[in-house]
């Protein structure tokens, strides 16, 4: 059935869709001749259309048409909407815009569509178009300048509820409800949800069953029913005669019934038992396809009758239920307009956050969304439940999700063949949430489509639970969200009755100028009411508040604080203006009083820490003496200057303040500040020092992200790419981009179905391409633009050049070689300039699992799995040839990981058994073994320090371990265990300056490990001038003694503290310049020498 509420004339009609289920089948292989090449549909230069998902692409080379999505750049304005206070013409208003966005932006498309007489879909909540068609209408419709993207189609699931055994109500009332305190909110509030609609889009509802039933806004109270505006099928699955709501799933009868459910017996199982439900089936089954989804989207914005006909926006519902979703859709924006359009249309958005836990950054996507309120779920114990999904959203890593926690472990509700069911799952928590809202706008209507102060008042309500896990902070964390709702405080805090609002201004009392982030409490005789308000930018305020009489107070930081009494009458706006005064005498406020710099490695520097100075009083103050440096703290830089120094009412400045450890284990003391206000302030500071190399942190991927088993760096340093290799996984392989800056994951693209394993990776020199070899059969290579962060063309290889394993780049980036995890394998010569396939060898031994490349790009190393010896294969990279091989020794085998100093000597090759890793040296001019020494374990990754003076492996054990090598002396130099979930590291890099390596780790979820493993001593020098001679500031990094000594010319002028600067006077003014070292004192380790010069003033 086709489901287009609204139909221009210009609008062709389209055939029928049904649902679309995940079908093993679409795994299947690209179909292309050896060495050809796939690219992006229609554009000879890739930044010049829109982007189109690689799985598109691959969907068409292997069939004649795919159902795709064309997203328009129009956007709907939806601001204006948003406040107007009338709920009809709100509805009208946001659906006209849509309307019109869509039919101005999809005419060019829809033209070409009617055309080729091409199946097709418009939808109007979000600006999209659903097309099946081949690759030359592809072609066609991105040639159009306002298609912004085209997407492959999707499926998403109804999260699978996990059995569970019945817990006993409460009193009358299901644990969940009582927990949340509903009952309380019905007896003490007469609220039950009367008079809000709740909106479920989920597998449907068995519409007459006993709890249901009255609840039905299709009920006409006389035994009759009229389902036009409270039932959409989409999809006709309750079939085309029996048009009545159904349910053949049992899902969405489960939701329904915490929303509202009661049969007015023994079964309280609702949370809003007055409220009225309607409901859309978006899921045909237990899939949900994307079309259904998006149609169910639109009915709820504009309720239609059955036929999709005479929409009404007014019959809309306040809330809406979703609980759907899917962990492997990422940060997919195909549900983000419809989200934004219900938000401006004053609905209220919930979303269960999935059951992929405990995995940190598991959350499904709609609910991962900044705009939709997703919901964990909690046990009647009060524990987070284990398959509860965790932020932070894939959207964004600072983004928190859930957005809060609720009653989601053996849910009893209402079930089809009028039955009831126990259930556990985020989907039986996030209707505990719909129903509240439901409500909370009942106890309050004056709160009703505020969807930022019903934000608020469950936010700032919810029972803080802290769980730093995976990120955030106690009152608000990414295993939690805000904490457990509490329904009950949230209505308690809500304006009920008769509302009025207060306003104002908050100023300074003597320079009348605005106060900013002032809060503002509205009290009455028994306390304070509501929640607080803040001051913006210009020191407005404005809060809504039920009836009477109260005092308002403003509170700001360096004020007295200040309070007006207000009257506020029904609908009525009091203004109370605020003029705040200086406090008398002296004060300074400290930002901070306490700093932890966590673990720091010996002789690095950890990143500075901030503390504000203010002077809060009424009178200057003076600064006369900060700590400069103790046990390993030190301040330097800043914007306060050198003591003393004096600070105005109100002015602020900063001190830095870092950590430089120079001995392993704790360290703590605290930085004094001398002022005029306080002569002895305190920061408390402290931290611990830990050998290198040393673990930093950790980022995981997306639930279904599994095996970073490659991965490539820019020549910068600044972006780091991580190939998956998803084994078992009906999934598309991905490539996650990360910050290495911010350490942050800022990207992911597909490559497309059928091409999973991304088993290794190379980096072009000049970082605009990235090359990953896919273990397929026959093999491809994929290249990435970096530059856009896209795939834009696939190679394919020949028939018997399967399961790439490893790969080099020659130094000038012409070739690239990719080796074989075949028997026997080759290495496969790849031109880059023309991507395409120029040469193969095949050599003596398999499975090429490693593999080097000499400085010159003459001769490519590659190390074999073989069993019991492994070889080391030489291969002629201009003959395409094997010159040499060398049979290892006994237990040196299955090499997996390899490096090659920057000369060129040396090669060292890991193994990689389990139980019995061996790190062999191979003498490269002679092509010989030279020596090896014993790791004990299997070492499945390694990287060379750009200097050439260690090396850095990772190891295959749980959890992974991380052993430097120093390759002067051969022999371990340190090493470190990682934490928990942090096994296997079986890909690395290292970034420009040796400094950091990321592992990749063999882990679902994958996670990127951060190693701090070398500290280089670098030294700086500036000279200036001085009255008898001149000065030279040093500055130096990487000293690991807790004294250093300064050197120049070659002698020891002073013995110094090793605070990372110092300032060398020379009295002699025939002097000029000077080089410098600085060396621990007491060792032969020193840093680069520096010349300090100074030019004389003319």
């Amino acid at each position: 059935m086709t489901t287009t509420r609204w139909k221009p004339a210009w609008l062709s009609t389209t055939r029928p869709r049904t649902a679309h289920m995940v079908l093993a089948a679409a795994l299947a292989a690209v179909a292309l001749p050896a060495g050809a090449t796939l690219s992006a549909a229609s554009a000879a230069d890739a930044e010049a259309g829109p982007e189109v998902e690689p799985r598109v692409l691959t969907e068409l080379s292997r069939d004649d048409t795919t159902t795709f999505w064309v997203y328009l750049e129009g956007k709907a304005e939806l601001d204006d909407a948003a406040r107007i206070t009338d709920r009809a013409r709100q509805g009208e208003v946001v659906r006209d815009e849509l309307q019109e966005t869509a039919k101005a932006s999809q005419a060019g498309l829809i033209e070409v569509l009617d055309e080729a007489g091409a199946d097709y879909q418009p939808f109007w909540i979000a600006n999209a178009v659903e097309v099946t068609g081949d690759a030359d209408l592809l072609d066609r419709i991105t040639s159009l300048p306002e298609v912004d993207q085209v997407t492959a189609d999707r499926t998403y699931t109804l999260p699978e509820p996990t059995p569970a055994g019945e817990i006993a109500a409460t009193g009358d009332v299901e644990w969940g409800i009582d927990r949340i305190g509903a009952p309380k909110v019905w007896d003490e509030f007469d609220a039950d949800g009367e008079g809000i609609v709740v909106g479920s889009i989920d597998s449907g509802v068995q519409y007459n069953h006993p709890a249901l039933v009255e609840q039905y806004r299709g009920n006409n109270g006389d035994g009759t029913f009229s389902h036009d505006y409270s039932w959409w099928d989409p999809g006709v699955s309750c079939g085309i005669i029996n048009t009545v709501p159904c349910d053949n799933v049992g899902h969405g009868t489960h939701t329904v019934g915490t929303m509202v459910g009661d049969d007015g017996g023994d079964n309280h199982i609702g949370v809003a038992p007055g409220a009225t439900w309607i409901a859309a089936k978006g899921c045909s089954g237990s899939t949900c396809n994307q079309s259904m989804l998006l149609s169910s989207g639109e009915f709820m914005l504009a309720p239609t009758t059955r036929g999709g006909r005479n929409p009404r926006p007014d019959l809309r519902p306040d809330v809406i239920n979703n609980s759907w979703g899917s962990a492997a859709a990422g940060e997919d924006p195909w549900f983000k307009q419809t989200v934004d359009a219900w938000v401006a249309a004053g609905i209220f958005p919930v979303f269960s956050n999935g059951n992929e836990g405990p995995t940190c950054g598991s959350d499904g996507n709609p609910g991962n969304m900044e705009a939709s309120y997703g919901v964990g779920a909690f046990d009647a114990d009060g524990n987070i439940a284990s398959f509860s999904s965790r932020g932070p959203s894939q959207w964004d890593d600072d983004l928190i999700k859930p957005d809060v926690s609720a009653p989601g472990v053996a849910i009893r509700s209402s079930y089809p063949g009028s039955k009831y069911a126990v259930g556990s799952g985020t989907s039986m928590a996030a209707p505990h949430v719909a129903g509240s809202i439901a409500l909370l706008w009942s106890a309050a209507p004056a709160v009703r489509r505020d969807i930022d102060l019903t934000r608020r008042l469950l936010d700032e309500t919810a029972i803080d639970v802290e769980d730093l896990s995976c990120g955030g902070t106690a009152g608000d964390n990414n295993v939690w969200g805000q904490g457990r709702l509490d329904t009950y405080a949230a209505a308690a805090a809500a304006p009920r009755g008769e509302t009025g609002t207060v306003s104002g201004t908050v100023t300074d009392a003597e320079t009348g100028a605005p106060v900013a982030n002032a809060t503002i409490s509205v009290n009455a005789s028994s306390g304070p009411v509501g929640l607080p308000a803040t001051t913006d930018a210009e020191g407005r305020f404005s809060a809504l508040v039920s009836t009477g009489s109260y005092t308002v107070t403003a509170s700001a930081t360096a004020y007295v604080d200040g309070s007006q009494p207000a009257a506020v009458g029904t609908g009525e706006t009091t203004t109370v203006d605020l003029a705040l005064e200086a406090p008398a005498g002296k004060a300074l406020a400290l930002s901070d009083d306490a700093l932890d710099f966590g673990s720091v490695p010996i002789g690095t520097t950890a990143d500075a820490e901030t503390i504000t100075l203010t002077n809060t009083g009424g009178v200057p103050v003076t600064v006369f003496d900060v700590t400069d440096h103790a046990n390993g703290f030190v301040h330097e830089g800043g914007t306060c200057s050198g003591v003393p120094f004096q600070l105005s009412r109100l002015e602020t400045c900063t001190l830095e303040i870092s950590f430089r450890p120079t001995e392993q284990g704790p360290s703590q003391t605290s930085l004094a500040i001398a002022s005029s206000a306080d002569p002895d302030q305190r920061i408390s500071v402290q931290g611990a020092g830990t050998p290198i190399p040393a673990r930093v942190g950790s980022l995981q991927t997306a639930s279904l992200q599994k095996y970073l088993q490659s991965a490539v760096i820019d020549p910068a340093g600044r972006y780091a790419y991580f190939g998956t290799a998803n084994l078992g996984e009906p999934l598309p392989g991905v490539i996650v981009k990360y910050d290495l800056k911010t350490f942050k994951r800022v990207g992911t693209i597909s490559v497309g179905i059928g091409q999973k394993m991304l088993q290794t990776g190379v980096m072009d020199p000049s970082g605009k391409y990235a090359y990953f070899g896919i273990a397929t059969s026959p093999a491809r290579v994929v290249r990435i633009d970096l530059d856009t962060f896209k795939m834009d063309k696939i190679l394919m290889l020949a028939a018997d050049e399967y399961n790439i394993r490893s790969s080099i780049i020659d130094p000038d980036g012409r070739y690239a070689y990719f080796g074989t995890g075949t028997n026997p394998g080759k290495v496969v010569k790849v031109d880059l300039a023309t991507f395409t396939r120029v040469g193969a060898a095949v050599v003596t031994g398999e499975y090429l699992a490693t593999g080097v490349i000499d400085p010159a790009g003459e001769f490519g190393y590659f190390g074999t799995m073989n069993y019991p010896e492994a070889r080391v294969v030489k291969v002629d990279l201009d003959t395409m040839a094997q010159v040499g091989s060398i049979t290892l020794g006994s237990g040196e085998r299955y090499l997996r990981s390899s490096v090659m100093d920057p000369a060129g000597r040396y090669a060292y090759f890991g193994s990689g058994e389990a139980s019995a890793g061996k790190l062999v040296r191979v003498d490269l001019a002679e092509f010989k073994r030279d020596t090896a020494i014993d790791v004990a374990v299997g070492l499945t990754s390694g990287v060379i320090d750009p200097s050439g003076r260690f090396a850095t492996f990772g190891t295959v054990d749980t959890p992974g371990r991380v052993f430097n090598i120093d390759l002067d002396t051969f022999e371990k130099s340190g090493s470190v265990t990682l934490g928990k979930g942090e096994d296997g590291l079986v890909s690395a890099i290292i970034d420009p300056k040796g400094e950091h390596v990321y592992f990749g780790t063999r882990t679902g979820p994958g996670k990127v490990v951060k190693v701090r493993v070398g500290a280089p001593y670098r030294l700086s020098a500036e000279a200036h001038e001085t009255r008898t001679g001149f000065a030279a500031d040093l500055a130096w990094h990487g000293a690991t003694a807790p004294q250093v000594d300064v050197v120049r010319g070659g002698v020891v002028v002073a013995t110094v503290p090793n605070t990372g600067r110092y300032t060398d006077e020379i009295v002699d003014r025939s002097t000029s310049s000077s080089e410098y070292r600085i060396c621990d004192t007491g060792t032969d380790r020193c840093s680069n020498p520096v010349t300090a010069e100074v030019t004389p003033a003319d």
